[in-house]
């Protein structure tokens, strides 16, 4: 195996009993020596006397271990692509791999769907780096439910001894703002906004609702569809939290 990243050049650690390697520094599952091996293969000129060999029945003769592997192997696949979906950092796609492949040797993941999983370890990913991304988007991009999310939530951050703070809604200004191609100005003006701001409500959702105000004034407007659509929240409720924050 190569000790460097195809992507980014970092150095790989080797995970799980088939020793998957991913990169310390972004993160990213690296195939990059799978697939040169592929083409070599495939390169090979084919032997007369090999085509004619009866087929091994691999697939009564593979045990329970290695189709896990290769699920693990398609879990951190798909956390690559979410990691890129989601504008996850390097620090957020490490994290989220090493919640994914203890959460798989702990069997957390056993009669969940990969798209949960990946959700899931993305979502608290964020969260523990205080750049959380709103629960619905995050469901919305990996697809899978909210709920799926949540439940499997809970028993990831019994397991692995997570400690989850309420997250603000400032920590949500920078991914929404960026989501909605908004100038740095406005989510200045945002995070002014809400600061010492307390309301009731989903913290996406009120961030949400301060960047439409501080917006309307710029030259770059948010429509209430536009907000409702960067949350994965109704119109109705970017209403409300807007009607609170004028309220303030």
């Amino acid at each position: 195996m190569t000790s460097n990243c195809g992507f980014c050049g970092g150095n790989l650690t080797e995970r799980g009993p088939q020793s998957v390697p991913v990169c310390e520094d972004c993160g990213r599952l690296d195939t990059a020596e799978e697939e040169s091996e592929e083409v070599a293969a495939a390169e090979q000129p084919t032997n007369s006397d090999s085509s004619q060999r009866e087929p091994i029945g691999w697939v009564e003769t593979v045990d329970v271990k290695d189709s896990s592997d290769e699920l693990l192997v398609e879990l951190l696949s798909s956390l690559d692509q979410a990691g890129d979906d989601l504008a996850a950092n390097p620090d957020e796609r490490v994290y989220a791999a090493e919640l994914a492949t203890d959460a798989w040797e702990n069997r957390l993941t056993a009669g969940r769907s990969v798209e949960a999983t990946v959700g899931t370890c993305l979502y608290i990913a964020f969260r523990v780096c205080d750049k959380p991304r709103p629960i619905g988007v995050v469901a919305d991009i990996v697809d899978t439910t909210t709920s799926e999310i949540t439940s499997l939530r809970q028993n990831i951050v019994s397991d692995q001894d997570v400690t989850l703070t309420a997250p603000q809604p400032s920590n949500y200004v920078p991914y929404l703002s960026a989501d909605l191609q908004l100038p740095t100005t406005v989510s200045d003006r945002a995070q002014d906004m809400l600061d010492g701001v307390r309301l009731a409500g989903d913290p996406a959702g009120i961030a949400a609702g301060a960047l439409y105000l501080t917006a309307q004034d710029s030259d770059n407007p948010v429509t209430m569809k536009e907000a409702a659509q960067a949350t994965r929240l109704t119109k109705e409720t970017i209403w409300q939290r807007v009607d609170d924050l004028r309220n303030q």
